[in-house]
């Protein structure tokens, strides 16, 4: 439909790839804060049955390893529906999603 109102096909590439990028950071910020906030519950939890000496820390390397994949994941998600949009003409794209 973007194409069709006059975005170039440049544009169109700029916007998807936006868009998987900004999902990717959301999904993996996100994800990391819910992850570390699960993993505490569950260490103070094994911590109040086992009564053993573990420490917790925050796990600075997952989380940063959780974003970059996420956001790999997400780009590739974005450019693997790029080859067939651009592959169809505009007047056939609009009649499939009609």
């Amino acid at each position: 439909m973007l194409r069709a109102i006059g975005i170039s096909n440049k544009g169109v590439k700029e916007m998807i790839l936006k868009e998987g990028f900004f999902y990717g950071i959301f999904s993996g910020v996100s994800g990391s804060i819910l992850g570390t906030i699960v993993s505490f519950f569950m260490y103070s939890i094994i911590k109040k049955h086992i009564n053993a000496t573990v420490s917790w820390n925050i796990p600075i390397i997952s989380i940063m390893v959780a974003i970059v994949v996420s956001l790999i994941i997400c780009l590739l998600a974005s450019l693997l529906p790029l080859r067939t949009l651009f592959k169809d003409s505009i007047i056939q794209s609009i009649r499939d999603i009609e």
